[in-house]
């Protein structure tokens, strides 16, 4: 056999194998993915799908929707209740009334609050809600306010005018089932005290708490100084300064005073004055505050595990005062230190 022809013979031969493999054949995965359905999302290896929590459950939406509907439901509610009872209040009857001043001019723009009293208005103050209605004069001096809820046949009222002593009495109504006229009230003249509190800079000190006294009753166990009575009764009571530092006692007898401002951040303040007759005004007041200090210290031997001690600081001279001793010093000097404390732990 000649050379050419043998070489031929393996040439065919090589020639067929390699179309076997590379048209008859291809490995298993070739074949899986010709085989798969058109239908099927095929995910590359390698590809994370996520936490299954990520998908949220339709129970779990149900029942956020439910919850939704049950609070707006009660909302609604709510409200038609408001107005229901809004509407109710409106038709009467009503508490009418007045506020004269001693000559017989009407006093406008005086807040008026009515509340219940004797048994029946501790009675209801013990409860969840009880009468209290607050309203304002108008023009005239007069006053209108729904009586629901009143039982009885007295009142507490209490009117506060700018300018005027304040009013603080118990007031008897005639028998009425309908709308029931309060007693005249007459208000006598008194005296406006109004200014700014500043801190050491000259910047307004916002929050800061006001009364008047006078010089006998200062660091004396008194209503108006531990309770914030300012003058007693007839005074405006504690006020606080607002975000420009100004403040207004406007229903302060004549006479000399001291005017103390206390706030957690500043020691003590106070400036004394005196308004000689009744109608008298002083919108000028300046009271500054003291720069503050701090004092620190360490408690030794502190038991441990031991929360929320209270430190005070006491002003000294609270001690001196011959007039307080024992008990009554420690409680006075507590009450008027609070906002000298801080708390420790161990």
């Amino acid at each position: 056999m000649k050379p050419s022809i043998v070489l031929l013979a393996v040439a065919l031969v090589l020639g067929g194998l390699v179309s076997i493999f590379l048209f008859g054949g291809g490995d298993s995965t070739t074949e899986e993915i010709a085989r798969a359905d058109d239908n099927e999302i095929l995910v590359p290896t390698g590809l994370d799908r996520g936490p299954a929590s990520l998908v949220p459950e339709p129970a779990a939406e149900e029942a956020g929707t439910e919850r939704e509907a049950v609070i707006d439901r009660a909302a609604a509610k709510a409200a038609r209740e408001e107005e229901r009872v809004a509407a109710a209040r409106a038709k009467g009857p009503f508490l009418l009334g007045r506020v004269y001043d001693s000559q017989g001019f009407a006093v406008p723009n005086a807040s008026v609050t009515l509340s219940a009293s004797g048994p029946a208005g501790v009675f209801l103050q013990l409860g969840p809600t009880g009468y209290l209605e607050k309203t304002t004069t108008d023009a005239n001096g007069a006053f209108k306010a729904p009586s629901a809820g009143l039982f009885g046949d007295t009142v507490d009222v209490r009117v506060r005018g700018k300018g005027f002593l304040a009013f603080d009495e118990e007031l008897e109504l005639p028998p009425n089932k309908g709308d029931q006229q309060v007693p005249v009230i007459e208000l006598e003249r008194g005296v406006v005290l109004a200014g700014t509190v500043v801190d050491s800079e000259g910047l307004p000190v916002e929050g800061a708490e006001v009364t008047r006294t006078t010089v006998e009753q200062e660091n004396r166990f008194e209503r108006n100084v531990m309770f914030g009575g300012g003058g007693g009764s007839r005074g405006s009571g504690k006020v606080v300064t607002d975000a420009e530092g100004r403040f207004v006692l406007g229903n302060e007898p004549e006479g000399d005073y001291v005017v103390l401002v206390t706030h957690e951040s500043y020691p003590k303040g106070r400036i004394e004055g005196s308004a000689p007759y009744a109608g008298y005004e002083d919108n000028g007041l300046v009271v500054r505050l003291a720069p503050t200090a701090a004092i620190v210290g360490r408690i030794e031997g502190f038991p441990p595990g031991r929360k929320y001690v209270d430190v005070h600081a006491v002003p000294t001279e609270l001690a001196r005062d011959e007039e307080l001793d024992g008990p009554a010093a420690i409680f006075m000097a507590a009450g008027l230190a609070k906002m000298h404390s801080v708390s420790v732990e161990s």
